[in-house]
């Protein structure tokens, strides 16, 4: 499990601080439903590996697996569309919940039961605005700041006409005998 639970937290993390802090782009958003599809694929390889019989859970499991690739599915689909809801369902503080809340379920840590349930339902806002907390309280990385930042001034090359003009000027004033 904390082969799934690591990577997570990291991409959580530095998603969030990175990339999210200012809003989610529909590139990060298609990247968050990528990780999910990976990890919805494997939590059907665990459940698989340590198929037992059918049981209510094997078939809770399933569902959640299925759940998961679904979603993972849809937030891809619409990313690639270009749709705007993608901003809200793909942000990683979302992604992250889900995999996170239902990852002990998968590897039978937890058990699903209605308390699960009502935790999972009523822990997503404390989740959610501690994060928001953190990112207002947290300075900006320096990303942000290059981006603030007006480009460095670029003075394009002259144009051939001008360059032959300037070159038969400067020639003039100082003739280096080249």
């Amino acid at each position: 499990m904390i082969w799934i639970l690591v990577p997570i937290y990291v991409n959580l993390v530095a998603a969030e601080y990175f990339k999210e802090k200012k809003g989610t782009g529909l590139g990060n958003a298609a990247t968050n439903g990528a990780i999910t599809l990976w990890i919805g694929i494997d939590w059907v390889r665990i459940i698989v590996n340590s198929y037992k019989g059918f049981t209510f859970l094997f078939v809770v499991k399933i569902f959640l697996c299925l759940l998961t690739i679904l979603f993972a599915a849809i937030i891809l689909y619409e990313g690639l569309k270009g749709k705007p809801i993608v901003r809200y369902i793909g942000r990683v503080r979302e992604v992250s919940y889900v995999l996170l809340v239902f990852t002990p379920v998968i590897y039978e840590v937890m058990k699903p039961d209605w308390k699960y349930a009502i935790a999972i339902v009523v822990f997503f806002p404390l989740y959610y605005y501690l994060i928001e907390l953190l990112d207002r309280i947290l300075p900006d990385p320096k990303v942000y700041e290059e981006k603030k930042k007006p480009p460095e001034s670029y003075t394009p090359p002259a144009s051939p006409s001008k360059t032959s003009e300037a070159k038969s000027s400067s020639d003039s004033e100082l003739d280096l005998g080249i």
